[in-house]
């Protein structure tokens, strides 16, 4: 009798919750928002997605991004076996080594054209673990956040890009459950838009008589008079949000801001 209950614990260990198509249990469902500067955290349970982003070319050439896992698998309950309790590991949980990630180019202003798709196959590591859900209503989630979308891409990307293109990142997670068996989220589509001056609030000075915006291209968005630009205000400057023109005080920048682009 004792190696027939071997035998039935062993299949069942080996066949409890086996992934058989990519995001049947690791869910790869949204883009979290960071909290408002200067906090800046990506918080799991966070109610504040992205569905989408943009990117000003003028400030920065990367896009930071957190997407968020759901394991919906559930805990497996402690085996006991004669004198023997707990020997079973939690197989549910996973540890996440890394992204699927590549990127299709959309003209924007040329819906004819077709999309070009580049970096297929890129596996950016990452690491992190994420428990199993403690029961099918209540899943286990983590934020990832990292910069997904590097500036070398652009290198690669150049001949199609200019600033009114879309890059549509294409997001999958990879890992392991904790008794080895390799798993796969779904794949995120998340659209990035391009633009160059778009979150750039520009000193009046500098916006004088239109000097950036000659053959750069840029636009000259100025605070206005008796404000300037706080770049403190943002969490990743040159992405999603513009700065904020605040009212300069003695100590600097002041942490009231006035109005915003």
């Amino acid at each position: 009798m004792k190696s027939l209950a071997q035998a039935i614990f062993l299949l069942a260990l080996t066949n409890a919750c086996v992934e058989k198509n990519p995001g049947s249990f690791l869910l790869l469902q949204d883009v979290v928002a960071p909290a408002p500067a200067p906090t800046c955290t990506y918080d799991s349970s966070s109610t504040t997605v992205l569905s989408y982003g943009a990117l000003d070319m003028s400030l920065r050439q990367g896009y930071f991004m957190a997407p968020r896992l759901f394991n919906n698998a559930t805990a497996q309950a402690p085996v006991a076996y004669g004198p023997i309790t707990n020997i079973e590991a939690e197989q549910n949980q996973i540890y996440i080594d890394g992204f699927y990630v590549c990127y299709e180019v959309r003209d924007i202003t040329d819906s004819r054209k077709d999309p070009t798709l580049s970096c297929k196959d890129l596996h950016y590591p990452h690491s992190g673990y994420i428990g199993a859900a403690a029961t099918v209503a209540v899943q286990a989630k983590v934020a990832f956040p990292g910069l997904f979308l590097p500036p070398e891409i652009f290198n690669e990307l150049s001949p199609s890009l200019h600033a009114t293109s879309t890059i549509l990142v294409h997001l999958q997670a990879s890992g392991r459950t904790q008794d080895g068996r390799h798993v796969l989220s779904n794949e995120l589509i998340f659209p990035v838009n391009l633009c160059v001056g778009c979150l750039n609030v520009l000193p009046s000075a500098i916006c004088q008589n239109n000097v950036v915006i000659n053959g750069s291209g840029i636009q000259c968005i100025s605070c206005p008079a008796g404000q300037i630009p706080d770049s403190t205000s943002v969490c990743n400057l040159g992405q999603d949000i513009a700065e904020k023109c605040v009212t300069p005080t003695s100590g600097g920048s002041s942490s009231q801001p006035t109005t915003g682009q």
